[in-house]
């Protein structure tokens, strides 16, 4: 609030280097509290709360003449998003939404792609393993809904392709 009023007072009385001054100090603070904010979010496991004060903590930062820690802040908000996606996605899992959890799979692999080193061997191979069983799960179930539908071609080939991925996942 005392730097909100510096600033006010800056302007007013047209300080150039004042004003820039302040403003650097104000997103300082604003950085320091947005970035205990996310490290509290991270503590609770609320990913999305997490990412969001990130992406705010990313763009307080660059506004900073040294772009204070932005490439930390971004590694952490890749790390909070893939968590994210990740649970979003064991749920729509456990609901049987085959394509919705491949679709959030797949956006936290791009994610993973783009920044390699932003989450555990372990999460990595979580999301190798619920990505492969979510494929495997919709191919079923395309494979039962055209046998269903007495389309025995269209079950045959659906069946193969599970075969098939439990061949490839079984090399890996």
């Amino acid at each position: 609030a005392a730097y909100d009023q510096a600033l006010k007072f800056a302007r007013q009385n047209n300080l150039p280097t004042q004003v820039r001054s302040l403003n650097q100090a104000i997103n300082k603070i604003r950085l320091k509290e947005a970035m205990a904010n996310a490290r509290k979010a991270e503590s609770a496991k609320d990913w999305k709360n997490a990412a969001a004060t990130y992406r705010q903590a990313l763009a307080l930062s660059k506004t900073l003449s040294n772009n204070e820690g932005s490439r930390e802040i971004s590694k952490k908000l890749v790390a909070a998003t893939f968590r994210h996606e990740l649970d979003q996605s064991r749920t729509t899992f456990a609901e049987a939404k085959w394509q919705q959890s491949i679709e959030m799979l797949e956006n936290a692999k791009k994610l993973l792609h783009e920044n390699p080193d932003s989450v555990s061997p372990g999460e990595r191979r979580e999301l190798d393993l619920l990505l492969a069983d979510a494929h495997l799960y919709q191919i079923l179930s395309l494979a039962r809904q055209a046998y269903e539908n007495h389309a025995l071609d269209t079950a045959i080939k659906e069946y193969q392709r599970s075969l098939d991925l439990l061949t490839e996942q079984q090399q890996v």
